[in-house]
């Protein structure tokens, strides 16, 4: 059997958004909102600790993700995720928004940088 995926990285990020997605979109009558919240916190200080270069390659793999997503819904949690779980801090995050800015070509339409979120801390 071959794997779609073109490396364990990109699988388990894959999933884990997946499970994130699910988390985020779930009703209060399917999971325990206080439970919601331990999730989401327990990834962002996971994701948040991670060297730098970690992090970069999980910030590529979301972006690429959010790029191929077809639910305008679920292409804004991809883009909102490295803010969102802490994977991009105040003076990355400024950066990325200079570098949108700069962009030429049809991608510059598209914002590639997290905007404000509060995954992570409230639901």
């Amino acid at each position: 059997m071959t794997s779609s995926y073109p490396s364990l990285t990109r699988a388990l990020a894959e999933a884990l958004v997946d499970v994130l997605w699910f988390i985020e979109g779930s009703e209060d009558e399917q999971i325990n909102q206080d439970d919601t919240v331990k999730v989401m916190e327990g990834v962002a200080h996971v994701v948040s600790t991670l060297p730098s270069d970690q992090r970069q390659e999980l910030i590529e793999l979301v972006g690429e993700m959010a790029a191929a997503e077809g639910n305008p819904a679920r292409r804004e949690f991809l883009e909102e995720f490295p803010e969102g779980f802490g994977l991009i801090n105040d003076d990355e995050q400024s950066f990325h928004a200079a570098c949108a800015t700069t962009r030429s070509g049809p991608e510059s339409e598209r914002t590639d940088t997290a905007t404000s979120s509060t995954h992570g801390s409230t639901r």
